[in-house]
């Protein structure tokens, strides 16, 4: 079993038509900084066929929000670096940018961004057979996220350290957070 609803599945849909769609727009070239920024975080979120291209508009929204000190984006622009560096197998460079990801959250007083970055920190620690530190920011993101509005994001933090409770066979701590995960899911009708 392999839940990871925060890094391993997308929460909110990635779509490879609306990358496509927003290629054009970034060929251009003459959006505002602010919505050059948005635009590639959507880009790097969403661009599925080329996860090269998708570390090109990461690193690109890094070096901008970076220039322009916009922690907000300089947080999302590590988390997708994180996320395409994840999933292509380079899990020390991953843990790098997530934690950089979550720095840069703090730094924007962005709560749901710094319990997101330290839930992917955990799911890369537990791909890695690292139960310890896994637990530890599961436990942190989910202390974080508490503190949000954002209750998908806490009911999959809390379902992943179910997931790693389950993976090392303590079965009564999984039943647990399996059980509070699904009472959130159920309040927000997520399936």
């Amino acid at each position: 079993i392999g839940f990871f609803l925060c890094s391993r599945m997308s929460l909110y849909g990635q779509d490879q038509k609306l990358a496509d769609s927003l290629a054009l727009i970034y060929g251009k070239g003459n959006l505002a900084d602010s919505a050059r920024m948005q635009l590639l975080r959507d880009l790097a979120f969403n661009e599925q066929n080329d996860l090269n291209l998708a570390l090109k508009y990461s690193e690109e929204l890094i070096s901008l929000s970076a220039k322009l000190g916009n922690n907000l984006y300089l947080s999302r622009g590590y988390l997708q670096k994180g996320n395409k560096e994840r999933l292509m197998g380079n899990l020390e460079k991953a843990l790098d940018a997530y934690f950089k990801s979550a720095d840069a959250a703090n730094k924007a007083n962005f709560i749901k961004g710094v319990g997101t970055a330290y839930s992917t920190i955990a799911d890369v620690y537990s791909i890695s057979g690292n139960h310890a530190n896994a637990m530890l920011y599961y436990r942190k993101a989910i202390s974080t996220l508490r503190q949000s509005d954002d209750s998908v994001s806490l009911g999959s933090a809390i379902i992943n350290a179910g997931d790693e409770f389950l993976n090392k066979k303590y079965y009564d701590s999984a039943l647990l957070y399996f059980n509070e995960s699904q009472i959130i899911f159920d309040k927000t009708n997520y399936l």
